[in-house]
């Protein structure tokens, strides 16, 4: 049977007779490519979850489909599920991981949020699930999510992601072609007119026709195969996940040749022959020590991930910079070179910055995206000069020098990128 890029995750029906659901089931895993199958039953007991997963288990392991169970890691294990799905309310990504063992898959919903995407992909999830994409009556969906989502994550992120709500044959090659790696459908199989073979069919056609418009990353074979021939990285090595090379992106720390990057300077380039790719300028967070390199989209690189807790500056005494914890009113001291003198101006009292470290050090400093500041001094508007022709040369209360559009004048306030201290708008405060 083809194995397709976007593929298949079926989720079953909140309520089945055990007698009669298993011929269903068999017709569905029959009838075309299926990735996985979900034993979702809300509600019910956990005598009526192990005689489900008793049932469906020995159809699944004959088709290779895995099956995962839904909120319990605790009955995964016990029954001998291949893995288990977890959503916000249904505990701990660690814990469920202890639970079922290192060598099963487990899945975490993370809503519309890219912030719980992210963090379920740097603790080590196998998937995450972005959704409702559409209405849907087989659940109350919590939030509604945008196709434009999964063209995010799969130029992002190289972990598989599950597109879920109210999905039909009829509205799913948006879904397809923005990324999605698995499609998780329920009432459009086991509701289908013609049966679930049918639907199943339908599917699979729907998505080879959509991905002939557009991209599928290959990520989805990683889930069919996962619980028979994967291996688990170990605790420690969950601190890094891997992005593709085209998404780093200026602050963000990499692991490379063995030590801890941060990105400094990136530059886009289109040679005339061959694919782009990005020109980065790496730091290393050690020694200071700087290094050139060139990533492709093809590529894959390690991103660090890193402890980030709240400050508030407080106030600087020399080359020292002295922070308080907003929680607990700690207060830490680091030297000013660790932000970079291109940064350290923009600093200002009781402003509220995100501290990183990584294995108990502090290696770096997030200041907001933007803050608004004064213009001390502009240069005379040149005769002729409009907002679209030309920029001039203005002061700032902190004394940097940045281009602001000529209608700028002395004690404007204007919205400053902490990134690169480029002008951004007029401040409305």
């Amino acid at each position: 049977m083809q194995t397709l890029d976007c593929r298949l995750y079926l989720i079953t029906p909140p309520q089945f007779d055990p007698s009669v659901f298993p011929d269903m089931l068999a017709r569905a895993l029959d009838g075309g490519d299926v990735a996985a199958l979900q034993l979702r039953l809300k509600g019910a007991d956990d005598d009526a979850q192990r005689r489900a997963a008793e049932v469906l288990l020995p159809l699944c392991k004959d088709r290779d489909v895995p099956l995962l169970m839904n909120d319990r890691p605790d009955l995964a294990a016990k029954t001998g599920c291949d893995g288990v799905h977890i959503g916000q309310e249904d505990g701990d990504y660690h814990q469920a991981r202890d639970t079922v063992g290192n060598d099963a898959i487990v899945g975490v919903t993370c809503h519309d949020s890219r912030h719980l995407a992210i963090e379920a992909a740097a603790q080590g999830a196998d998937y995450v699930a972005f959704g409702a994409f559409f209405p849907t009556a087989t659940k109350r969906a919590k939030s509604s999510a945008p196709v434009e989502i999964l063209e995010w994550w799969s130029d992002l992120m190289v972990v598989p992601v599950v597109a879920i709500g109210g999905i039909t044959t009829e509205n799913c090659p948006p879904l397809v072609r923005a990324g999605a790696d698995f499609l998780a459908v329920v009432s459009a199989v086991w509701d289908h007119p013609e049966g679930p073979a049918a639907a199943v069919k339908a599917f699979n056609e729907a998505v080879r026709g959509a991905a002939g418009g557009g991209h599928c990353v290959a990520h989805s074979n990683l889930l069919a195969s996962a619980p028979r021939v994967r291996t688990r990285a170990s605790k420690t090595r969950l601190q890094a996940m891997k992005i593709n090379g085209n998404a780093i992106r200026t602050g963000m720390v990499i692991e490379h040749q063995g030590g801890l990057w941060r990105a400094v300077k990136i530059q886009h380039t289109q040679p005339g022959k061959g694919g782009a790719y990005l020109q980065v300028e790496l730091r290393d967070i050690r020694t200071g020590t700087k290094l050139n390199e060139r990533f492709r989209s093809s590529e894959t690189v390690e991103r660090a991930r890193l402890d980030q807790k709240e400050f508030q500056f407080l106030f600087a005494d020399g080359e020292m910079l002295t922070f308080m914890d907003a929680e607990t009113f700690d207060q830490v001291t680091i030297d000013r070179d660790l932000l970079g003198e291109d940064q350290v101006p923009f600093l200002r009292n009781n402003m509220t910055v995100i501290i990183e470290s990584h294995e108990g050090s502090i290696i770096g400093v997030q200041l907001p995206d933007t803050v608004s500041l004064e213009v001390t001094d502009a240069d005379a508007v040149v005769k002729g000069q409009t907002a679209s022709s030309s920029y001039k040369p203005a002061t700032l209360e902190n004394g940097v020098r940045c281009m602001v559009p000529p209608h700028i004048v002395a004690g404007t306030r204007i919205v400053i990128s902490t990134a690169d201290g480029s002008y951004v708008e007029r401040a409305k405060d």
